[in-house]
């Protein structure tokens, strides 16, 4: 089987350009009407209406983007449906204290993103993030937030932690948690994000094997994209700055003892959250490592992934 790692490596690459390629498409009509709706909103005094729109508007195109993602990565990959999809009921213990390590881990990873980039910042690097869109109403945020938690939650973890990982597990767990990672991190929009993306889509994988279900990593993506979206935009319309850096020390404390206190009652019960039990994982090989670094495709998405840093250096600078 070995043998075809460097095809599936190159269908993972080819994926991921779909992606890329699909949300550069869509991005400008999307934009464009995104702009017209929410001016009309502003002239028209119905900002709750507009707001609707708006926000509907940019999860269709998302939903566009990422349905036609994976039904072209299913047809890639040619795995069966019942592998590359599993929907199987996992333990309610294990998915509970998984789904709140998982979450407050991603909190605190945030931070760690946010000690990089400020460090960055003392130097005169600044990335170019995408601004993000604060509403200025309780149902406009909790649509939002909702969206932002149901819609990622779905379509993600059944291309990267579905379509993807479980695609590539034949050849090794490790690898199919790396690649399947690096997948995830290359189809977010700028470095900073991308290794957050990284990070979290490596815990992502190995919930989704240590579970043999999308379930866990479903409600664990859906709770911290939700709560981090809330959050930020209740944090910026209705909260004075010094209210803000208390909220964020209780934040960001409450998770590390949240992180603490899940892994040990987890690991109590069913071993270490980071290896996977019960199953024979073979290192890997010398073999493997030359497979998957003499992929063309491969080698651009490494290449990709180092413009990005770059780019975002020298715009920083600027």
């Amino acid at each position: 089987m070995d043998t075809n790692l460097k095809k599936s490596i190159t269908n993972v690459s080819v994926v991921v350009f779909i992606v890329l390629l699909f949300k550069s498409v869509i991005r400008i009509p999307t934009y464009f009407l995104y702009n017209i709706v929410r001016i009309i909103g502003e002239l028209s005094h119905i900002w709750l209406i507009a707001d609707f729109f708006a926000i509907c508007l940019t999860f269709l195109s998302y939903s566009i983007v990422m349905g036609l993602s994976i039904l072209l990565a299913t047809l890639i990959f040619q795995t069966p449906k019942e592998v590359i999809f599993p929907f199987n009921k996992p333990n309610t213990e294990f998915t509970l204290l998984s789904v709140t390590h998982t979450v407050s881990i991603g909190f605190i990873l945030n931070l760690a993103i946010m000690v990089i980039m400020l460090l960055f910042g003392l130097i005169g690097v600044n990335f170019k993030l995408g601004r993000p869109i604060f509403y200025h109403n309780i149902p406009s945020i909790l649509l939002n937030a909702l969206f932002i938690g149901i819609f990622p939650a779905i379509f993600e973890e059944m291309l990267f932690r579905g379509v993807i990982l479980q695609s590539l597990r034949q050849y090794s767990n490790n690898i199919a948690v790396f690649v399947s990672a690096l997948a995830f991190a290359l189809c977010h929009n700028n470095f900073p994000q991308a290794i957050f993306a990284f990070g979290m889509g490596i815990i992502f994988a190995v919930l989704t094997i240590r579970s043999g279900s999308l379930i866990p990593s479903m409600i664990a993506h859906f709770i911290y994209n939700f709560s981090g979206e809330l959050i930020s935009n209740i944090s910026n319309n209705f909260i004075n700055l010094s209210s803000i850096m208390l909220l964020n020390i209780f934040i960001y404390l409450s998770m590390s003892l949240f992180a603490v206190f899940s892994y040990k009652l987890f690991k109590n019960k069913f071993g270490s959250v980071y290896w996977y039990p019960n199953l024979k994982e073979q290192p890997i090989t010398n073999f493997q490592f030359k497979e998957m670094f003499t992929s063309i495709p491969f080698i651009m998405i490494i290449v990709v992934c180092i413009f990005l840093f770059l780019q975002g250096v020298v715009i920083g600078v600027l």
